[in-house]
């Protein structure tokens, strides 16, 4: 992910009824909305978005941040 942007996660809920809350590793990295998974980058390094439902099931995942770089840039 670059920093500034935003992605989905989700996870396979079994049973189909479970309720599913996502946690950010360190919401200094990226933070995370505990009900839908969206996932918003905010500096550059490595964060784990956990999902666990409330019949004790849990899923990790590992995100990597980084700055985006330009190789080139021209005037027009």
């Amino acid at each position: 992910m670059l920093i500034g942007s935003e992605t989905k996660v989700t996870a396979k809920k079994c049973p189909s009824v479970a309720k599913v809350t996502f946690t950010s590793s360190d919401d200094a990295v990226a933070t995370v909305d505990a009900n839908d998974g969206t996932v918003k980058a905010v500096k550059a390094g490595k964060v784990t978005i956990t999902a666990t439902s409330d019949y004790g099931n849990i899923v990790t995942t590992d995100i990597n941040v980084k700055k985006a770089i330009l190789k080139s840039a021209t005037q027009t």
